[in-house]
């Protein structure tokens, strides 16, 4: 009786990949979970778990993802030096970097006067302008809300050190 052919029981024994294992290099990349790289690359859901970690485990498709990996990094140019200048910039950013404030309210201070890591720290500046009816008695006249945003620091932590691991990066500076 002849022997059924498993899922990923084609390996490259012969350092080429198969289209179909070219395709579960991409997919990994994208989470480092190689069950669903397996399931999206088109291997049964039911055997996902063994074969994902069968392709992991064949030096051919492991070298393809190592390779793969260091060609994003120099594409985007992460390095552990980056990272860190961006999370002390986020971790220690200081809101009188961007307002001042007295007794006549506060004020945000001109974008070119800010630095590049003081301006890496900032997600959104909003003016809110309001007019009012000047027959009123209460009438102001026009009004003015300005309100500026940093970045959530946890959330961008968390970002970067998701990236950094995408990217097969320790945590040491370079």
């Amino acid at each position: 009786m002849p022997t059924r052919k498993r899922n990923g029981d084609d390996l490259p024994k012969d350092g080429v990949l198969r289209p179909k294992h070219e395709r579960f290099v991409l997919e990994y990349l994208k989470d480092l979970n190689a069950s669903a790289a397996a399931r999206r690359a088109g291997y049964s859901v039911r055997n996902s778990n063994v074969v994902g970690s069968r392709l992991l485990a064949n030096v051919h498709i492991s070298a393809a993802i190592e390779r793969a990996k260091a060609e994003r990094l120099e594409r985007v140019r992460i390095d552990g030096d980056k990272v860190l200048r961006g999370f002390a910039c986020l971790a220690f950013s200081d809101p009188g970097d961007y307002l001042t404030w007295g007794p006549d309210g506060a004020r945000l201070k001109p974008s070119e006067d800010l630095t590049q890591d003081q301006r890496m720290a900032v997600s959104e500046v909003s003016e809110i302008v309001t007019t009012t009816d000047r027959t009123s008695a209460s009438s102001s006249g026009t009004g003015r809300v300005r309100s500026i945003r940093s970045r959530d620091t946890w959330a961008s932590l968390k970002r970067a050190a998701s990236i950094r691991r995408a990217c097969g990066q320790s945590w040491t500076a370079s």
